[in-house]
């Protein structure tokens, strides 16, 4: 499959939630004019004062970690989506819910789902900077 353009800033709804001992943001940004959302970000949050960034990977390393063993790339992608989808649905003052924010990202990666699975048939993982946004996790 043709790796897509992803985009490096935006301006949407991010949910914010810890996965093992680190912060991800999830979002949804639309390959096409049809703004349906259909490309699933996940990407490790970063503050803003960080200036490093994180080794590509970082997300699958965690959930490596976490799983104790390594899966398909499909099965982990639908697993994470899953997950993103279920901390912006489920209320709890470990989630935080950004209805309109900006943010900066370096995408490294891409998944192909072959199917449209938690609304989206794509997901892109790597690291997403909130702009403006305290970085209390």
């Amino acid at each position: 499959m043709q790796k897509m353009n992803m985009p490096d800033k935006g301006k949407s709804r991010v949910t914010v939630f810890p996965l093992g001992d680190v912060s991800l943001a999830y979002t949804s940004w639309s390959s096409d004019s049809r703004g349906i959302g259909d490309v699933g970000i996940v990407a490790l949050l970063l503050v803003e004062e960080e200036e490093e960034e994180q080794p590509e990977g970082q997300v699958w390393k965690v959930i490596e970690r976490l799983w104790g063993r390594r899966a398909p790339e499909r099965e982990v992608a639908e697993w994470l989506l899953m997950q993103a989808l279920r901390c912006r649905v489920v209320h709890s003052a470990r989630y935080r819910d950004l209805p309109d924010a900006e943010w900066t990202a370096e995408l490294s990666r891409q998944v192909h789902l072959g199917r449209v699975f938690t609304n989206h048939e794509v997901l892109a993982t790597g690291s997403l900077r909130l702009v403006g946004v305290s970085s209390s996790r």
